[in-house]
């Protein structure tokens, strides 16, 4: 989980090399700041199914354009920078995390049990 402030030292701190070295079981998600990840580097690792889920609630241009390829991923969940409103951010945060998390859980034993009965192919 990315929660950083957008720095000359953090700015695409995730890029192509971070995103090759995750497994791709691992789980993306950043509610710091939109210029950590350069965004086209995760669109063609999610593309080329190098990537698994990604959550992001920040992103390089807000609000994100219509026209973003991110917005094509089902395996992406994708907020329009709210985690931290309303004064109770952290619990928002942590309700969101749990929210996608518990999707993702959800998504993967559907596929476990789909993939025992032979109707799913093997997700690595």
């Amino acid at each position: 989980m990315l929660c950083l402030p957008l720095t000359p030292d953090t700015t695409r701190l995730i890029g192509p090399g971070q995103l090759a070295l995750m497994r791709r079981s691992a789980i993306l998600i950043n509610v710091g700041r939109g210029g950590l990840v350069a965004e086209p580097a995760l669109v063609a690792a999610l593309a080329g199914g190098q990537r698994g889920d990604v959550g992001l609630d920040v992103f390089e241009a807000e609000p994100l354009p219509a026209s973003s390829p991110l917005w094509q991923f089902p395996n992406a969940l994708l907020t329009p920078h709210v985690a931290g409103l309303g004064g109770l951010g952290e619990d928002r945060i942590i309700a969101s995390v749990q929210l996608a998390l518990d999707g993702v859980v959800q998504r993967r034993a559907m596929q476990t049990a789909a993939q025992v009965a032979g109707h799913a192919p093997k997700v690595p």
